[in-house]
């Protein structure tokens, strides 16, 4: 629930409206709270004798959710999903509701999206089922997904249905990675396939096992090591502690190891013969330690190493905003410096709307020169914010 509500944009509550509010209900309520998105209530089963859709209204209050008619701003919706009835209703909340917030995607840009669960079919082979969240996601484009990476093979839609092409919110099967990723992992499109290969091999040399001389130091070791957290727009990354405990390392710490593709890290401790030349034959890698800071270091370059590559696309430019100009229908036009500075901390991809210099449309601007520009769905724009601009094709390309 909580992984649900943090993919989607707008939560909608199924209430049935003879039970009531009952355990999941809250656990829903409290993911929905939690990742802060809007909650559109469905209270359902209303052609059921025993239905109280007034009494689930009320109890909801409980729990934060105020519905609009007692002044909330949750909107509700009494539905029948055996009949069909209230459905409508609740489609056209449900878009009311994205209206408000201005939902709108760039199919354009490239594919971004949330793995919801993933599997291994005997035919298909690892089958990724994911939310596009940004972009459009094509047959043959190279994604990096968690510890996974390939190209896409095939795309089945929610139907099972083979398709071509998937774009922004639109739940898809995916079909080519070599790995099987975690639930909630970010799947992104990249150009570079060695580069690609590199991050996703060292995701997987983030899983770890910890063995030491003694509990406290064990303990001590866990916790810091799991604080080894980096960050970028797109990716989390910190290493994954399979198991810990105290003792030397064994054949059966080799054993877990070799199934959780981890690493043991030895702190303090040593390997006996037979789990060394277990280790050896099932390529198991044992790292031995006594300087705690020397470990940390060295986990700290493998973390950074996994953090997703730049995105696809060639810079070829960057805008500094000088001004704000409000332009009748066209809204919002920055007036911009065409530099080469800017520290990034991004909060809008898109494409640009119109590129003018003085009222003349333009294609390119010089460096140096000054310009209009007008951003596609955004309007968002402060003085000092800059603007960079990205030529979609393959770093790699010449032509």
């Amino acid at each position: 629930r909580k992984r649900g509500a943090n993919v989607t944009d707008i939560v909608v509550l199924v209430v049935a409206a003879d039970d009531g509010v009952m355990e999941q209900t809250k656990e829903c309520i409290a993911a929905a709270q939690a990742s802060r998105c809007p909650i559109v209530v469905a209270i359902n089963k209303i052609d059921k004798e025993g239905a109280e859709p007034e009494r689930v209204k009320t109890d909801l209050m409980k729990y934060g959710v105020l519905v609009e008619e007692f002044g909330g701003d949750a909107q509700c919706v009494e539905v029948s999903a055996k009949k069909g009835l209230g459905i409508e209703d609740l489609l056209d909340k449900v878009l009311l509701q994205a209206e408000v917030m201005n939902l709108k995607a760039t199919p354009e840009l490239p594919a971004q999206g949330s793995v919801i669960e993933a599997r291994v079919d005997k035919g298909l082979g690892v089958v990724v089922t994911g939310l596009v969240q940004k972009g459009t996601l094509k047959i043959g484009d190279l994604l990096l997904c968690g510890p996974a990476w390939g190209r896409v093979r095939r795309l089945l839609n929610d139907q099972g249905k083979e398709i071509k092409s998937a774009g922004p919110s639109m739940p898809v099967q995916i079909v080519g990675l070599n790995n099987v990723p975690n639930a909630g992992d970010v799947f992104m499109l990249t150009t570079n396939e060695a580069d690609t290969r590199e991050v996703a091999e060292a995701r997987q040399r983030l899983q770890k096992q910890v063995k030491g001389d003694v509990a406290g130091t064990v303990e001590a070791l866990r916790n810091s090591i799991e604080a080894l957290e980096l960050s970028d727009e797109n990716t989390i990354c910190k290493p994954d502690i399979v198991f810990s405990g105290v003792g030397d390392v064994t054949s059966s710490d080799v054993s877990i190891a070799q199934v959780s593709k981890a690493k043991i890290v030895a702190f303090n401790v040593a390997a006996g013969y037979n789990a060394m030349e277990e280790a050896r034959a099932v390529n198991v890698e044992i790292g031995y330690y006594n300087v705690v800071y020397e470990l940390l270091e060295e986990l700290e370059k493998k973390v950074k190493l996994t953090l997703a590559p730049p995105p696809p696309g060639v810079l070829v430019g960057r805008a500094e905003v000088k001004k704000i100009f409000k332009i009748g229908k066209a809204g919002k036009v920055a007036g911009c410096e065409v530099v080469e500075v800017g520290k990034r901390n991004p909060v809008y991809t898109g494409t640009i709307a119109s590129l003018k210099v003085v009222k003349d449309e333009v294609k390119e601007v010089p460096a140096g020169s000054e310009c209009g520009v007008s951003l596609k769905d955004f309007t968002d724009l402060e003085e000092g914010d800059v603007i960079e601009c990205f030529s979609l094709r393959n770093a790699d390309d010449d032509n």
